[in-house]
């Protein structure tokens, strides 16, 4: 399961937001996972991040539609899909094809 934003991240960019951070020089080659991050290089991260993702705060619709195979995706809390703008709760997707029942 994936929030929204970072799905379509994902979709879109061979390299994760980690990565763009040490090929910028925001952090040092040294670091290998989000989790050793630490002080001013969580900071950088976490900026870099709240960018990337903020990218894709209102064209998410159009890159879900232009890549799923399926019609309908499934979306974990679908309520807030017509208010998803003013809402400060994440919108989450299954990247998979479902049926019900199945």
């Amino acid at each position: 399961m994936f929030e929204i934003r970072e799905y379509c991240y994902n979709l879109l960019n061979s390299t994760s937001i980690l990565q763009k951070c040490i090929d910028s020089g925001f952090i040092p080659d040294s670091i290998k996972s989000v989790d050793e991050l630490e002080g001013a290089d969580q900071a950088a991260y976490e900026k870099e991040k709240k960018y990337q993702l903020g990218l894709y705060e209102h064209s998410w619709r159009d890159v879900i539609m232009n890549h799923l195979k399926c019609e309908r995706p499934n979306f974990v809390n679908a309520n807030l899909l017509n208010n998803s703008a003013g809402s400060t709760e994440p919108l989450y997707i299954y990247p998979v094809y479902m049926t019900s029942g199945k």
